[in-house]
């Protein structure tokens, strides 16, 4: 059977590998089973497809706030990291040294729910 949804598990080469599938009422299979992007890679997936289209908009001489949004969004990645090492034992002012986190970037690991669960503060 052909298949178009490309986060399904039973997806290869756009054709479902189960020999039997049913199909609600949205033309969906019921089978589907979508797969699970860790969180880290997909905020970098985010952020890497904003350069790219960044690039275009800019090679189109098309303007927006887009800078902005990028830097915000490659500046939140590094919060999970952040957090991560803080959670393991590793010291706030370590983990800013390590990845050179910005004075925004700490305000955002300090306001974190998972940083102050810990009473890292």
């Amino acid at each position: 059977m052909k298949c178009e949804f490309d986060y399904c598990i039973y997806n290869r080469d756009f054709s479902c590998i189960l020999s039997d599938v049913t199909i609600n009422s949205f033309g969906m299979c019921d089978e589907c089973i979508i797969v699970s992007l860790d969180k880290e890679f997909l905020e970098s997936e985010k952020v890497r497809q904003f350069k790219e289209l960044e690039k275009r908009w800019k090679k189109d001489g098309f303007t927006t706030g887009i800078d902005r949004l990028f830097d915000h969004m490659e500046a939140k990645a590094m919060v999970e990291p952040a957090l991560r090492m803080i959670g393991n034992g590793v010291k706030l002012d370590d983990v800013v040294e390590l990845l050179e986190l910005t004075d925004e970037q700490v305000g955002w690991v300090r306001e974190s729910e998972r940083f102050k669960a810990n009473n890292i503060i």
